[in-house]
């Protein structure tokens, strides 16, 4: 845990058993984020000076776990496999409440709308689906007639646009009218996009790609504005800050605050001992 302010550590949790892949601070304060460990999540709790708590295993998938992510309220916890299914389970005591099948291949990556009532989910089959939440069924099918690359990365720009990343390219989707509506040619081919984040009310878009950030005008039709370089590996998550500033972890074991307007680092975190793999800002 870090004050952003003068960059120094003020906790630290350890001996968690598996890379952590999602954290949340509940409704109510609690502190907990999920592992993976092959087909098996498991669901901890951190708190105090230093401790951990491994909560309870969540069994079900019959492959790895690719991805997952909390409802906004937090009472449920949504997990996408290589098994090709999603579940949705109850946080309270850890039951699979749904098991949600459509996608023809590995399911890549999960978010939940600003409304809270539907899943979006991408997959290695080329299609991004939307879900109800509440009846676990696939309401609408996107990219199913086009030519997309795998989607690797959703993000939620509004209750009716998405933006997915496939391949080398971004693409903005209506969902009312399941149409893409924007293609953004921003990289060459197979250079991997990690991470992509919407900053500045959604002017721009900031992906990682190995070592280098990059910001790209939404209006301008992805437009390079910046890149930033600083990272000697793979930049694995992005966060946005207030002020124009963003919050980049990395292979690299460090954590690096950035002026994005000036495209320039502002400070670097370090004491992690493995990689970053997981940002989020404290209430």
């Amino acid at each position: 845990m870090w004050n952003l302010g003068d960059g120094k550590c003020t906790n630290v949790f350890s001996g968690f058993t598996d890379t952590i892949h999602y954290l949340k601070i509940m409704p109510n304060g609690d502190q907990v984020c999920l592992t993976k460990d092959r087909s098996l999540i498991k669901l901890w709790s951190f708190h105090g000076q230093g401790m951990i708590k491994c909560l309870r295993f969540l069994r079900g998938h019959a492959d790895f776990v690719v991805c997952m992510v909390f409802s906004h309220l937090g009472d449920l916890i949504v997990s996408g496999s290589s098994d090709r299914t999603i579940k949705i389970w109850n946080f309270d005591d850890g039951t699979c409440l749904k098991t949600m099948e459509g996608h023809d291949s590995c399911v890549l990556c999960l978010e939940i709308m600003h409304s809270g009532e539907h899943l979006i989910s991408g997959s290695r089959d080329f299609t991004i689906k939307i879900w109800c939440l509440i009846r676990g069924e696939c309401i609408k099918t996107l990219g199913q007639q086009t030519n997309f690359n795998w989607i690797s990365l959703v993000l939620i720009v509004s209750n009716d646009e998405i933006l997915s990343c496939s391949g080398d390219q971004l693409n903005l989707w209506n969902v009312k009218n399941e149409k893409c509506i924007q293609t953004m040619d921003v990289f060459g081919v197979n250079t991997g996009i990690s991470n992509i984040v919407l900053i500045c009310q959604n002017e721009f878009i900031c992906t990682a790609r190995k070592n280098v950030i990059q910001i790209w005008s939404m209006k301008m039709n992805g437009h390079l504005v910046n890149e930033m370089k600083g990272h000697t590996n793979f930049v694995s998550h992005l966060l946005e800050l207030p002020h124009g500033e963003l919050l980049s972890g990395s292979w690299d074991r460090t954590i690096k605050i950035w002026d994005t307007k000036r495209g320039c680092c502002l400070k670097t975190l370090k004491g992690h001992t493995g990689w970053t793999s997981f940002l989020l800002k404290g209430n």
